[in-house]
C-alpha cells in the first residue's frame, strides 16, 4: 500500500527539540511501524524532519516561530496548503492509495475542490468544542467518500450523533521499548503539560501538597498574556518557594527518564484526546490519576491501573493520588503493552486504510 500523511505543518515530525506535538509523534510512530510492514510510505513536512519513509518537503524546511502570531500562522497554513497541493497532485498519479492527513482545520476544501478522497484523524476532543471544526464542514468529506478515523470512543460516537463520516476507531500508540519499566525507588508526584490554566496545574500541585506529597511540574510556559499571568502566579506562590519544583520543559528522552522516578502522574484537562503523556508514564510503570475527558476514559480503568476523577475538585484529587499509591506498578504497564503499542495502533491504521480502500472499489 502507498500512504500518503500529512501533519502540523509548523513542527518538524520526529525532531523534539522544539517541543512536543502530539500529532506529529504519532505520524513518527506511525510512519516507522506501516514501513516495517512493507508499505511505501510519504511523510508530508518540513524537510528538518527525521521520520522512516519519504519525506515530501518541496525542499522547505517547518515554518519557524515568528513573535507575531499572525505572521506565525500565516506561515503555517500557506505550507500546509502547498504540502496538501503536493499530496493532492501525487494521488491524482497514481503514487499514492491513501491520505492520511492529521490537521483538519485548514485544507478540506482542496480535497473537495479536486475530487479527492481523504481520511482525517483529529488529535482533540470533537465534542468539547464542536464549532471550532465546524460540524457542517466535517459532513462535507461525504462529498469526496472521506471520512475520520477516531482516536478516541468520544470522538467515535460524536461523529455517529452527527451523522459526521467515521472509519472506525484508532487509539494513539506509543513506541514502548524508549520507555524503560521501573517498580523501585519512586518518590512524589509528578505532573506533566503545558503549564496553563486549561491543565489545572495550580489544582494539581495544591492537591499534592495537601497530604503532603513532594510535586514537580514539566512542561512549557503558554505564549498568551494571560498565560504568562497564571504562569507567575504559580511561580510566585510555589515554585519560589520551593512548595512545588518545577523543572521546565524537557525533551522526549528526558521525560522517559522522569516518568520512571515518581509514585503517580497527575493529569488534569478540561478537554483532550488521547494523551501520549498518559501512555508514556503508564508504560514505566506509573499510575496515573486523570480528569474524566475524551480518550482519557479508553486507557484507564479506574481503580485497576490508574484513577479516574468523576470532577476535579482538591479533595478529589488528593483521595486520587492516595488511590493511584496503591496500584502495583505492573498493572499500567500491563495495559499500554496490550493495547496502545505503536505496533496496535498501526494494525488499527491499516484496519481502516483497507476498509476505506474497499469501500472506494464498489
Amino acid at each position: 500500500m502507498k500512504i500518503g500523511l500529512i501533519g502540523i505543518a509548523g513542527w518538524p515530525i520526529g525532531d523534539f527539540s522544539k517541543g512536543i506535538c502530539a500529532p506529529n509523534s504519532v505520524i513518527a510512530s506511525l510512519s516507522k511501524e506501516l514501513v516495517n510492514r512493507g508499505h511505501e510510505v510519504f511523510v508530508f513536512a518540513g524537510k528538518d524532519s527525521k521520520v522512516a519513509g519519504k519525506i515530501i518537503s518541496n525542499g522547505k524546511i517547518s515554518p519557524v516561530e515568528h513573535s507575531d502570531k499572525q505572521i506565525n500562522m500565516a506561515r503555517k497554513i500557506a505550507y500546509n496548503l502547498e504540502l496538501t497541493e503536493k499530496a493532492i497532485e501525487m494521488y491524482e498519479n497514481g503514487e499514492i492509495d491513501v491520505i492520511n492527513c492529521h490537521d483538519f482545520r485548514f485544507n478540506l476544501d482542496l480535497f473537495i475542490l479536486h475530487n479527492v478522497p481523504v481520511i482525517y484523524t483529529v488529535h482533540e476532543d470533537m465534542a468539547s468544542d464542536p464549532s471550532r471544526y465546524d460540524i457542517e464542514k466535517m459532513k462535507a468529506l461525504s462529498q469526496v467518500g472521506g471520512g475520520f478515523m477516531n482516536i478516541s470512543k468520544a470522538n467515535e460516537k460524536f461523529c455517529k450523533e452527527n451523522s459526521i463520516p467515521t472509519l472506525g476507531y484508532a487509539p494513539n500508540g506509543i513506541e514502548i521499548e524508549e520507555f524503560e519499566y521501573n517498580q523501585k525507588g519512586r518518590e512524589g508526584v509528578l505532573f506533566v503539560g503545558r503549564v496553563i490554566e486549561h491543565k489545572m496545574v495550580r489544582e494539581a500541585i495544591l492537591a499534592a501538597l495537601e497530604i503532603g506529597e513532594k510535586v514537580s511540574v514539566v512542561g512549557p510556559r503558554g505564549r498568551t498574556p494571560e498565560d504568562e499571568l497564571y504562569f507567575e502566579n504559580l511561580d510566585n506562590n510555589f515554585f519560589k518557594t520551593s512548595r512545588a519544583n518545577y523543572l521546565g520543559l524537557k525533551d522526549h528522552h528526558e521525560l522517559a527518564d522522569i516518568y520512571r522516578k515518581f509514585k503517580v502522574l497527575i493529569f488534569l484537562s478540561r478537554s483532550e484526546g488521547m494523551p501520549l503523556v498518559i501512555l508514556e508514564a503508564m508504560a514505566t510503570g506509573l499510575p496515573v490519576v486523570a480528569s474524566a475527558v475524551g480518550g482519557v476514559v479508553d486507557i484507564i480503568t479506574d481503580g485497576a491501573d490508574g484513577v479516574i476523577l468523576k470532577d476535579n475538585s482538591i479533595n478529589l484529587i488528593t483521595a486520587g493520588i492516595k488511590k493511584a499509591v496503591s496500584i502495583a506498578n505492573s498493572a499500567p504497564r500491563n495495559k499500554i503493552e496490550k493495547n496502545f503499542t505503536s505496533a496496535k495502533m498501526s494494525e488499527n491504521y491499516l484496519a481502516c486504510y483497507e476498509k476505506f480502500l474497499a469501500s472506494r472499489s464498489k
